[in-house]
């Protein structure tokens, strides 16, 4: 008797490449590039056979083949500079930009005339489709700190996004970050020996969440009808879209310490 068979074979290819140069010893330049290829193969096989071992008994093949490819794109500039003895200034900035590209085609077939034969060609029932997405981010940051005595440090920073999932009527979006912490265990008065290390921190951010690709978009099912005897295409509304679509927005505030 023919074993069902249920697998699953994927395919995976990471690779990066990063370039650093130093013009000055306190300034610095990283360049990243990478690209992550994954393909996965899907196959579901219930056999032919007289048992009733399942509803259906006349043969069935699900076949599946998804690719996605990412590219990503990143560069970060770091500027450091003692602006006294006391104080301690670090500028970064950069950009990020990534292309991630999904397809899918999928295949079913039912009723095989014998199991030997497991192909959705010589199945008498065939069906299928296939999605392909494409969604493209670019950002640009940047931040600065600020430490004092090496004890108190300050940072603000802001990222600025854009996104191919946005609506054609949707901006550019800023998203700012504050922070501050002090390391009190290294002020002249501590004097806790049981705690060696005690620092203060709070934060505030703004975060965002891109929508999924195609989200902003007015989109349409295939609806098929019968007129006479034969088949014509059709259609009906599917998502309603939304040309302003932008960021999903959030802020965070964090407070706490580390002992």
């Amino acid at each position: 008797m023919t074993a069902i068979e249920n697998a699953r074979q994927t395919h995976r290819t990471i690779g990066t490449i990063t370039a650093n140069w130093t013009p000055l010893p306190n300034f610095t330049h990283r360049f990243t590039a990478g690209l992550d290829w994954v393909r996965e193969e899907d196959r579901r096989f219930l056999p032919r056979n007289s048992r009733g071992s399942y509803p259906i008994n006349t043969g069935q093949l699900n076949e599946a083949r998804r690719g996605i490819e990412r590219y990503t794109l990143d560069y970060l500039g770091n500027w450091e500079k003692n602006l006294s003895p006391k104080v301690v200034s670090n500028f970064s900035f950069g950009m990020q930009l990534v292309d991630t590209r999904e397809e899918l085609v999928f295949a079913t077939g039912e009723g095989l005339a014998v199991n030997s034969n497991d192909v959705v060609t010589a199945a008498s029932l065939r069906s299928g489709g296939q999605e392909w997405k494409l969604d493209r981010s670019i950002g640009f940051i940047g931040q600065w700190q600020v430490g004092l005595n090496n004890r108190l440090f300050g940072q603000v920073g802001l990222r600025y996004d854009n996104a191919s999932s946005f609506g054609r009527e949707a901006s550019w979006v800023a998203l700012p970050k504050v922070s501050a912490s002090w390391v009190m265990s290294e002020e002249p008065f501590w004097s806790f020996d049981f705690i060696n290390t005690l620092r203060l921190r709070a934060a505030w951010g703004s975060t965002g969440r891109i929508p999924a690709a195609g989200s902003s978009l007015t989109t349409l099912q295939p609806a098929p009808y019968i007129e006479g005897t034969s088949a014509s295409a059709g259609a009906i509304p599917l998502n309603p879209g939304n040309p302003a679509l932008k960021f999903e927005r959030g802020s965070e505030v964090e407070a706490g310490f580390d002992a």
